[in-house]
């Protein structure tokens, strides 16, 4: 399982559009508090549903957070990105 996650981490994006959009996350901001991040987290599971893996990500992120709340700010931006890729999709 380790070989199987580092050849992926260290493969190239096999679609071109998975790629992150880097004008979008200039666009997200950081929220450090876990209020924030379980709005944002609402957001994406509740205002969206072109995309059931967004379920998926939110329920990694906030298994993440539970472990590593230092890192609530990025796990927050990372749920921000998601939503307006999202919403760039409608």
């Amino acid at each position: 399982m380790l070989s199987n996650l580092q050849h992926q981490a260290n493969s190239p994006l096999e679609d071109p559009e998975d790629n992150v959009d880097l004008l979008i996350w200039q666009q997200c901001e950081s929220g450090p508090s876990k209020e924030i991040f379980v709005q944002r987290v609402n957001d994406l599971v509740f205002n969206y549903t072109s995309n059931l893996h967004q379920i998926t990500l939110a329920d990694a992120l906030c298994l993440l957070q539970s472990e590593f709340s230092e890192h609530t700010a990025d796990f927050s931006k990372i749920v921000q990105y998601q939503c307006l890729m999202l919403e760039k999709c409608r």
